[in-house]
């Protein structure tokens, strides 16, 4: 374009490109670490988000231990009825601490054998010696069931120890959790502080390339075409406007977004191509709409006459991926409901509110009995169907102060807050009774 060929007027000749070259090929080995390093951080994420989804699961084991013990004990079924149940929890339960412990293979919530390193951590260590210590007077006991040599009084026993130790056993669990959690986000932390370091490198470069790319302007015709391409085929909106503000230039990437061509861009303003929306740059486009931007502007000077490098980042895809990544990280995709982690994490603010304030919460833990026959009968469709039914009719049985979160599978957790006496807790179980079960007794879901 016109603009185009009055920059080249402009520039001088007599550089040679093997600096460029250098500069360049450091951007792009800048880049390929900064590019690797994300790699990494995701690769980490994802390996430390199964050891807390792994520690976060040995809480549900141990309940799940005590409940089939329990239900051994008092109920007028068979005990064999039980066994499997108790069989399951209990090697599971051992095998994760193994895991945390020695390092070892283990298995996640889908039942997918799955290998950990063993956890160094002087706390996590301190945790996992205290819960064998607390193990070790009970495995024998819990062995003997299973291997059904027990009496009606020494199932009596078991029920009753693992009782005592249940609350404690909880409390290790939750600390183990939080504990994987704490050294993940030190990590993080770390090789963020890594990733930011290259990143200031990468910036620093950049800003070196640009000036060297000023000057070799000036010095060399010859390498005006090369610089030129480079500007008009970078992904970033570029405008080069002179000192009334009328546009010289503008790339490729610019005409797109502005949805005009060269010759229609050089007619016109700076002004009249970006405004000012809700206090930020924005541009609007041929149907009116606003596309919000990032301005970075620079002065530069050839031959003595001043101009302005304009560039311009659409930030709107930005933004519609960032929000998009934020929902999927804390909510679950198949209800909509928020996933364990916000849970954990509101559960934790509200406890040090309630303990502030003197008030209490409500915590309801709701699992779908006979759910996997569903699924196996009806097809996994219809299961999916009804996990969004009943995460609607919890949603309707809350108030807005409250909480609803998919724990995982069939299982979900309500949390009240500003809970007063235990009546409202008592109502709010009665409410759910009513949106969820078809029949008064409640057959089909289990509360607890």
């Amino acid at each position: 374009m016109g603009g185009m060929a009055l920059l080249r007027k402009r520039t001088l000749c007599n550089s040679q490109s093997s600096k460029l070259v250098i500069a360049v090929c450091l951007f792009v080995l800048l880049d390929c670490s900064i590019l690797g390093i994300n790699i990494y951080i995701t690769h980490m994420v994802e390996r430390d988000a199964l050891a807390i989804n792994i520690a976060g699961r040995q809480r549900m084991l141990s309940q799940r231990l005590f409940k089939s013990l329990l239900l051994i004990d008092q109920s007028e079924q068979p005990a064999a009825v039980y066994q499997d149940e108790l069989n399951y929890t209990y090697n599971r339960f051992l095998t994760t601490l193994e895991g945390f412990s020695d390092g070892g293979t283990v298995f996640d919530g889908a039942e997918n054998p799955v290998w950990i390193a063993p956890v160094n951590d002087f706390k996590v260590r301190e945790i996992l010696n205290t819960t064998w210590a607390l193990l070790k007077p009970i495995q024998p006991l819990i062995e003997a069931e299973l291997a059904g040599n027990s009496s009606p009084q020494s199932t009596s026993r078991t029920v009753q120890m693992v009782q005592e130790a249940n609350l404690q056993l909880l409390d290790l669990m939750n600390n183990l959790t939080l504990r994987m959690e704490q050294l993940s986000k030190k990590k993080t932390q770390l090789i963020r502080q890594v990733q930011s370091f290259a990143m200031l490198l990468t910036l620093i470069n950049f800003g070196l390339i640009v000036r060297y790319l000023v000057l070799r302007a000036r010095k060399a015709q010859t390498e005006t075409h090369t610089l030129l391409d480079m500007i008009d085929n970078t992904s970033a909106s570029l405008i080069l406007t002179d000192q009334q503000d009328k546009v010289v230039m503008a790339n490729r990437a610019c005409q797109v977004l502005f949805g005009l061509g060269s010759e229609q861009m050089a007619q016109m303003s700076w002004s009249e191509l970006v405004t000012v929306a809700e206090g930020r740059d924005a541009i609007i486009d041929r149907e009116g709409k606003i596309i919000p931007v990032e301005l970075q502007q620079r002065e530069l000077c050839l031959d003595g006459v001043n101009y302005r490098v304009n560039t311009l980042l659409d930030l709107s895809h930005v933004k519609e991926e960032h929000a998009r990544l934020a929902y999927m990280a804390n909510h679950d995709p198949l209800t909509g409901l928020v996933n364990r982690r916000v849970m954990f994490a509101r559960l934790e603010l509200e406890l040090r509110h309630a303990r502030r304030m003197g008030s209490k919460l409500g915590v309801f833990f709701i699992d779908l009995n006979k759910f996997k026959s569903v699924n196996d009968t009806l097809g996994h469709k219809l299961g999916d169907e009804l996990l969004i039914e009943v995460a609607n009719r919890l949603q309707q049985a809350v108030r807005e102060t409250d909480t609803v979160a998919r724990y995982g599978g069939d299982e979900f957790i309500l949390l009240m807050t500003g809970v007063s006496d235990e009546d409202q807790v008592a109502t709010m179980k009665q409410k759910l009774f009513c949106l969820l079960y078809t029949s008064p007794s409640p057959r089909d879901l289990s509360t607890s």
